[in-house]
């Protein structure tokens, strides 16, 4: 079959399962794994805003299978937990029984007592409110009513073995009613969300000048202006549903009757729509995602022990908790909604429900402060109140808390919320420690800027300046996952004269570090001139020992495999590939490309070729080609951590298979070396003089939208029927050119599986490992680009 036959439109590649695969359970990794399974949550996707042209709120989908991925744990578990973060030291070495002592302490509160003056039969009264609401917004100014009222009669109370409230900050904590638009910027994306209920200190309460009312009353009603996501300690999500009325007294500590089974855990269900319905949805609608394909809630790996709680309870849960709108106007007698609500899906994307929305929140609390390593967050049904956990390496949800019949525990929930440092409510106690807004600059181009300092081994107490403001800043949106963040730095210790960049990043604590794989790359370069000047320049690395995920996993008994811990590292700035066009893009590909091979070959897999990983550095003014980000790979073929999280657009099409993201797919060398096409075939498409091409020119927007079997899908369409179609951006039409030589050898490849399957003919075995990857790099790369030695300059290219 010749070059140009192969160019034509021909038979589509249907032999992908198109439905999403089960995620690994959450145990150890597998001894039957080939590679470390693929992330399908926003670990996956948040990173593709860098380079991809995704938007924001395409990310809400993955963010949604962070959720459906939660751990789960009982109520009074998670309020020992979080007392236990207020304990003092001698009561922690005691273990005294803090949860009885401040139980029987807020009881007398719950009851109407006078504490500081102030009478706390308030709460009872705002709850009473709370129950007549018959719109949801009718709920805010009671539940803050209540809740500032029982924060003013704990702030003063003695309970022994517990720490008096946070001396971090000299203002009172209070619950705000939102209603108003919080803004973030994502690398130049917006984001809009509007949460209902905030929690922040009073100091960072806007007032009018003029303003007389105190605080309480102040609370009540939206703010003046918008709050800022840094001064943000928690959010409130809420639902509206039938609610009951407080009792007359508070008795008693046997509260397991006032939560039903059915509604003992929130799971958030999304019908399962089909790719067009994904390809046609707006990706600037603020607040709305678009639709994903996601498992049913709730199913993990057949036979596990999670896999059968889980189905007990989805039998309870599926209609009662899903928290979709029809299903709560039905239960309100709110029939005369489901039509308007119906007809509003039918005209547009739906929007998400609470327990997404609450995640999305997350992402934008983590992404407002530097190394965060965990949020809270509180979603309200009616009278039912759930806790979510968020880190990087699972959502936790607690059982629901009936708020307003079991006010006790509230009241112990908010006691703890109270106390706690802001290490307590996830911001790092080195990197970023406060919750007040950036420092303004000191001139209109000046920097914003921070300063800490860490403790190195060898260059001692080490200043890190970060730059808030600068264009390389890079911050992840998402929930799990390594989370990424990039910093352009300065440090007088390292005193260095080139410009330098902090990254950030959450890695599994199973998996070889970043500069231990590093340090290998080093030693191969020594022998290996392809190596020597397309790594990167690791200047420092520094962990944080106490950002572990285990640590409240431990406390909770939750399985603690995946564990994640924060790492920074230190490098010179590099500068990236889709910056370039023409022959120097081409030459850098090629230098990166010849790193990878001789790195592969001295027994260092990278594993994630991507347009985001291959950079590029100056000497002399000449641009070289540098291979980067190798916190994901591995040496030899050692499966290590729970899951990967690669790059979906330039991944391999047999990877991008139910087997393949289930790391039932031996990861090879071809897989990355068709990684490399996928890059060059995506920047001569959607690059133009470096820049990214504008929404109506720039093609393959479609595979970001789906879900990691429907990108694969989508490449196999193009390179079996609308590859020829494609036109590559000005100044890139060699580049495109090479890349489709490249795919070429992939089609063909794809055609020969596709003949030994029709005719059952049992696949070639294998050569030694060695050889199959010389074989690979000649078949996929070498032979298809040398046989263009004749076109002007292309020799000199690749024989460089």
């Amino acid at each position: 079959m010749s070059d140009m036959a192969l160019l034509q439109p021909s038979l589509s590649h249907k032999d992908m399962n198109s439905a999403t695969p089960s995620r690994p359970s959450s145990g150890s990794v597998a001894t039957n794994l080939q590679s470390t399974p693929q992330s399908l949550g926003s670990a996956a996707r948040s990173k593709d805003l860098l380079s991809t042209g995704l938007h924001v709120d395409d990310v809400h989908p993955w963010i949604q299978r962070d959720i459906e991925d939660a751990q789960e744990c009982a109520l009074d578990t998670m309020l020992k937990f979080f007392l236990s973060r207020c304990a003092t030291e001698e009561s922690k070495a005691k273990e005294v029984d803090l949860f009885s002592s401040c139980y029987n302490r807020v009881l007398l509160i719950c009851n109407g007592e006078i504490v500081n003056n102030i009478d706390s039969s308030k709460i009872k009264c705002d709850l009473t409110d709370y129950s007549t609401g018959k719109r949801e917004q009718d709920l805010y100014p009671a539940f803050v009513g209540a809740a500032n009222t029982a924060l003013a009669c704990l702030r003063d109370l003695k309970i022994d073995g517990l720490c008096d409230p946070s001396n971090e900050f000299s203002d009172q904590l209070v619950f705000h009613v939102n209603g108003r638009e919080m803004q973030a910027v994502h690398l130049g994306e917006f984001s809009i969300r509007k949460p209902d209920i905030v929690l922040v200190s009073s100091a960072d309460v806007p007032r009018k000048s003029d303003e007389t009312s105190d605080i309480a009353t102040i609370a009540r009603k939206p703010p003046t202006e918008n709050f800022n996501w840094r001064s943000v300690r928690t959010v409130v999500e809420f639902k509206l549903a039938k609610i009951k009325p407080p009792p007359p007294h508070y008795l008693t500590n046997d509260t397991d009757h006032l939560v039903k089974s059915s509604r003992k855990y929130l799971v958030s269900h999304h019908n399962e729509p089909t790719t067009t319905h994904i390809a046609t949805t707006s990706q600037h609608e603020s607040d709305c995602s678009t639709s994903h394909r996601v498992r049913e809630p709730g199913s993990v790996t057949a036979g596990s022990t999670e896999s059968r709680r889980r189905q007990k309870r989805k039998a309870t849960t599926t209609e009662v908790e899903s928290l979709e709108p029809e299903a709560s106007a039905v239960r309100l007698g709110l029939k005369s909604q489901i039509s308007k609500r119906q007809k509003a899906n039918e005209d547009g994307p739906k929007k998400p429900s609470p327990v997404t929305q609450l995640g999305m929140y997350a992402a934008e609390m983590f992404a407002s402060h530097a190394g965060r390593t965990h949020v809270i967050a509180l979603i309200i049904r009616g009278d039912h109140l759930y806790i979510w956990y968020y880190d990087r390496q699972h959502a936790i949800q607690c059982a629901a808390l009936n708020f307003i019949q079991d006010l006790p525990r509230f009241l112990i929930l908010l006691l703890a919320m109270q106390r706690f440092r802001n290490r307590d409510w996830g911001l790092n106690p080195i990197v970023d420690p406060n919750f007040a807004n950036l420092p303004k600059p000191s001139s209109p181009n000046s920097p914003v800027t921070t300063t800490f300092y860490v403790d190195h081994t060898e260059k001692g107490k080490v200043d890190i300046t970060l730059d808030w403001s600068s264009d390389i800043r890079v911050t992840h949106y998402g929930l799990n996952g390594r989370a990424t963040n990039l910093f352009s730095i300065t440090s007088e210790k390292l005193g260095r004269k080139e410009e330098l960049v902090a990254k950030f990043f959450w890695a599994e604590v199973t998996r070889t570090s970043e500069p231990e794989i590093l340090q290998r790359v080093y030693e191969i370069a020594k022998s290996h001139p392809e190596v020597k000047d397309h790594v990167p320049d690791l200047i420092l690395f520094v962990d944080f020992p106490e950002s572990c995920t285990d640590e409240i996993r431990k406390y909770l008994a939750l399985p603690t495999d995946g564990a994640r811990k924060l790492y920074m590292i230190v490098f010179r700035r590099l500068f990236r590939i889709t910056e370039l066009d023409g022959d120097p893009l081409l030459t850098c590909w090629w230098h990166a490309v010849k790193c990878h091979l001789a790195l592969w070959k001295n027994g260092v897999r990278h594993r994630d070729v991507s347009a985001n990983n291959l950079m590029v550095k100056y000497r002399d003014n000449k641009a070289i080609g540098v291979l980067n980000d190798y916190d994901l790979a591995t040496t030899k073929d050692h499966v290590t951590g729970n899951q990967r999280t690669g790059t979906v657009p330039f991944m391999a099409l047999n990877l991008l298979t139910k087997d393949g993201l289930a790391g039932e797919v031996k990861h090879l060398y071809a897989h990355d070396a068709e990684s490399f096409m996928w890059v060059l075939l995506w920047i001569s498409l959607r690059y133009e003089k470096g820049k990214l091409r504008s929404d109506s020119h720039r093609p393959l927007d479609q595979w970001l939208k789906v879900d990691a079997v429907g990108c694969g899908e989508k490449k196999s369409g193009l390179l079996t029927t609308t590859l020829h179609k494609q036109t590559a951006a000005s100044g890139q039409e060699r580049n495109f050119t090479v890349a489709c030589k490249c795919l070429l050898e992939v089609k063909k490849r794809m055609y020969e599986e596709m003949e030994n399957a029709f005719e059952f003919k049992e696949p070639e075995e294998s050569a030694s490992e060695d050889e199959d990857v010389d074989k690979a790099f000649q078949r996929l790369l070498q032979v298809p680009l040398f046989s263009l030695a004749g076109e002007a300059g292309v020799t000199n290219i690749f024989s460089a």
